[in-house]
């Protein structure tokens, strides 16, 4: 079973909640046509000491105690810590959104983003790609602010399982989104609130935990009624 990270990409429009969601190529050999959160599974480079050197002073601190295995022990700093760079890495990947500062603190410009689009190739094949990256633009990862939302574990029937854990975070202002073209063929931001009559109607196909996550989304961001509230009482 291999350890995973996931994001929900937020953010809100007109007072609506939306998250992003991208579906998976046809031909894959595991949940294919389905439509997911950006996400993948842990790298050996994400828990390396360079990886560590590219995290915000404060990296994931607020959250760590509330990391678990499945017997109710602390999860490692060094497992939050790479899970969290999981999570920034694969976000760039997949959608080509980068959640990251500079060496004072700023959020990485869009333009500036935009200008790393042709390096996401390459980091979807080596993701030690995405610490040199990092290095080389002098960029930190912005994981302090990646908050912890939930822990699913693929069940034992399945040939590929996953260890993953969710977590909820807001679109970067001035940020693009745009699909790998690789596993995720399509992307879309999906309203959690009419998610169930978009798959009544066929129009996405999802698994039970994306579909749960989705309803809790919706019921969070009615109880506190903007986002800033949904993810910060999470």
């Amino acid at each position: 079973m291999h350890a995973a990270a996931t994001v929900l990409l937020l953010r809100e429009v007109e007072g609506e909640l939306e998250v992003l969601m991208m579906r998976r190529g046809s031909g894959l050999s595991f949940m294919a046509g389905m439509w997911v959160f950006p996400g993948g599974r842990v790298d050996a480079a994400d828990a390396s000491e360079a990886a560590g050197r590219r995290l915000a002073p404060s990296a994931g601190a607020a959250s760590r105690d509330r990391l678990q295995t499945l017997e109710g022990e602390p999860l490692s700093a060094g497992q939050e810590r790479a899970l969290r760079v999981a999570a920034c890495r694969e976000t760039f990947e997949e959608a080509g959104v980068l959640l990251a500062r500079d060496a004072v603190g700023r959020p990485c410009p869009a333009e500036r983003v935009t200008g790393l689009q042709p390096l996401r190739a390459p980091v979807a094949g080596d993701a030690e790609a995405f610490v040199a990256m990092l290095e080389r633009e002098d960029l930190y990862l912005d994981v302090d602010r990646l908050v912890y939302w939930s822990h699913w574990i693929t069940p034992s029937l399945e040939s590929k399982r996953f260890d993953t854990r969710f977590f909820a975070i807001a679109l970067p202002p001035g940020h693009e989104v745009s699909a790998d073209l690789s596993e995720l063929t399509h992307h879309a931001w999906i309203r959690p609130a009419h998610a169930p009559g978009a798959i009544e109607r066929g129009e996405i196909r999802v698994v039970p935990p994306t579909l749960l996550t989705l309803e809790d989304l919706a019921d969070s961001h009615a109880r506190h009624g903007r986002l800033c509230g949904c993810i910060g009482n999470r």
